[in-house]
């Protein structure tokens, strides 16, 4: 019997000193902060690329407006829109930059003692629905803490993916233009007493010329607004799906997404 009960005030002096040094040491840890200082330091970047993406599709409409003609103006007007996209990206990047000084203190600070103390309690009180309660917060405060490293983690492979397809695509390219170069210059040596009779040719071939780049450059930032979106709005979204199906796989929980706010949005929009 005395056994026993040594067993459960082991159990209870654990469970509060677990509660004071996340409180006192883990949460002010070199660990956690480095942690934090890498994941605002990487959304720092990903906001410094998007912001100069932002100011080369501005910089880039205006030059292909420039080019004489209605031709490019669709296209110059293509590109400017796509600058809504990236105000959107830009929000998601300061929300997770802002919200990463937070998660710590609330995880380690208030959830993970608040845990300790409920599960040091119910050693004595021996109450089912305590320890529910305990596991789901539990699992919310890993789910906070991890969420926004584990998303820039998984990020940052993507877009290193995304970056290498890039080079790859831009040598394939280089290779191309040099051997287009080349046979141009092959031909200019043949034709260069006909150069000012095709000037009219050649200032419509440099419209297209211009059309083809600013497609092409369209469609590249397309690609790269693609990737932004996923890794900064999908992935943390998919990170939150995947903490809470492997919570109810392993700790037996029943978290479940429901989506009745979302479907009551939609009776009133109809």
């Amino acid at each position: 019997m005395n056994i026993g009960k040594n067993s459960i005030f082991l159990k209870f002096f654990v469970l509060l000193l677990i509660a004071l040094l996340s409180i006192t040491f883990i949460a002010d840890s070199e660990v956690v902060k480095n942690v934090n200082q890498y994941t605002v330091e990487n959304l720092d970047e990903k906001k410094a690329k998007v912001t100069t993406l932002a100011l080369t599709a501005t910089a880039t409409a205006t030059a292909i407006s420039a080019t004489p003609g209605d031709a490019t103006t669709p296209l110059a007007n293509q590109i400017m829109d796509i600058t809504d996209y990236l105000i959107i990206i830009l929000i998601a990047i300061w929300f997770q930059k802002y919200l990463i000084g937070f998660t710590s203190i609330i995880g380690f600070k208030i959830l993970i003692p608040l845990v300790c103390v409920l599960l040091a309690g119910n050693l004595f009180f021996k109450k089912d629905i305590i320890n529910r309660v305990a596991q789901k917060m539990l699992l919310f405060s890993a789910l906070i803490i991890l969420i926004i490293p584990t998303s820039i983690s998984i990020s940052n492979q993507i877009e290193k993916t995304q970056k290498d397809l890039i080079t790859y695509q831009n040598n394939e390219k280089l290779v191309d233009d040099k051997k287009e170069k080349k046979e141009k210059d092959e031909g200019f040596i043949d034709s260069i007493t006909s150069t000012f009779e095709n000037l009219s040719d050649s200032v419509n071939e440099t419209i297209s010329s211009t059309i083809e780049k600013g497609e092409n450059y369209l469609n590249q930032t397309m690609d790269t607004i693609a990737v932004f979106i996923v890794t900064t709005c999908l992935i943390p979204i998919f990170v939150i799906i995947s903490f809470i199906w492997f919570a109810n796989l392993i700790l037996g929980t029943n978290l479940n997404l429901k989506l009745t706010s979302f479907k009551s949005v939609s009776r009133l929009k109809k």
